[in-house]
């Protein structure tokens, strides 16, 4: 979730300048960040799990 939090709280106000959570981009461009982040971290964590057990059925 700190990538959501930077993204939210530093990026859009401070650098682009598109108000506290990027709300002039759209009322849900916070739901937007969160759905895709937690997306992208489910999928990663799927994609190191099976190539963990991948890992470890080459070394039986």
């Amino acid at each position: 979730m700190l990538s959501t939090d930077t993204i939210l709280i530093i990026i859009f106000p401070l650098l682009k300048d598109k108000g506290l959570m990027g709300v002039e981009l759209g009322r849900l461009t916070p739901v937007f960040v969160i759905l895709f982040n937690s997306v992208w971290g489910i999928s990663t964590a799927l994609w190191l799990s099976s190539i963990s057990d991948f890992q470890n059925s080459d070394k039986r």
